[in-house]
């Protein structure tokens, strides 16, 4: 950047309107390293509630783009968000009131590398582990799980005692899991303490599920609908609460969402692929 060029081209004025124009000027030519796609995330980032200063912080470590442009960024948002520049505010709603109806469902935004990174964690769970013994399945589940997890976050998984995999990733950002997860529900201990039948329903699941968001992603104006049944207590007489929660799922026959292809789960937004999908379509 030619700072000598910028200053023969200022107008005369005070040192702080000289500054105030070089400024702006250099906003402008920082903005051209930066895509469109980091700007989504720190919308995107925004909206989950994390502060600023957070989010800058993780973009010098772990992006490519000049300092400069990251320093001009977190003075401009903070003077836009106020008390979220230094820190994360909780965006939740505590009391909000709508009409009781079957239909409703609470949808989700994702990025579809945010899809993508599902897809390949769950794939080997069930793939890896086929023509193991018993115990070595669970230890090579536990062990592709935490080791898909790391490489998704980019960071050591640290796993505290008694904390489910759902509680670890709540905290983090790169991987969105919803409430009541049934793969997300366990600890790293009870999957490898689990039994034989309980074990075979998780993994069942993860297939399942696996099998639907490569649904959703290879035909994205097709309706994915399932239905959830229970597995007969006969079949696991000793299965914990949470084995309960984990249902057999059943994918319904494609269909069109629409009447035309302007139906779809995918959607386009300044140059990033973006998913409004039910919130149980997350393993």
């Amino acid at each position: 950047m030619n700072y000598r060029d910028n200053f023969q081209k200022m107008q005369s004025g005070t040192i702080n309107q000289i500054m105030a124009q070089l400024a702006k000027q250099v906003v402008q030519q920082v903005g051209h390293h930066s895509s469109s796609s980091t700007i989504n995330e720190v919308i995107l980032k925004l909206r989950a509630g994390q502060s600023v200063k957070d989010i800058i912080e993780q973009g010098m470590r772990e992006g490519d783009l000049p300092v400069l442009y990251w320093q001009l960024l977190e003075k401009e948002l903070c003077q836009t968000v106020n008390e979220q520049c230094k820190h994360s505010v909780d965006h939740r709603v505590i009391d909000a009131y709508i009409p009781v109806s079957n239909d409703l469902v609470e949808e989700i935004w994702l990025l579809s590398r945010d899809l993508d990174n599902w897809k390949s964690l769950l794939r080997p769970l069930f793939k890896n582990i086929q023509d193991k013994p018993f115990d070595a399945q669970k230890r090579e589940f536990v062990r592709v799980l935490k080791e898909e997890l790391m490489r998704i976050l980019g960071e050591p998984l640290l796993l505290e005692a008694g904390k489910t995999l759902g509680d670890v990733l709540r905290r983090k950002n790169g991987l969105p899991v919803r409430e009541h997860s049934p793969l997300m529900q366990y600890t790293v201990k009870e999957i490898l303490n689990m039994q034989r039948c309980e074990f075979q329903r998780l993994t069942k699941w993860v297939e399942d599920i696996y099998g639907l968001l490569n649904r959703l992603t290879g035909q994205p104006t097709s309706k994915v609908a399932f239905s959830l049944a229970d597995f007969p207590d006969t079949q696991c007489p000793r299965v914990s609460d949470k084995g309960r929660n984990i249902k057999r799922l059943t994918l319904a026959p494609p269909k069109a969402l629409g009447p035309s292809d302007e139906y779809r789960y995918d959607h386009t937004f300044r140059g990033d692929t973006i998913y409004s999908i039910p919130k149980d379509f997350l393993p």
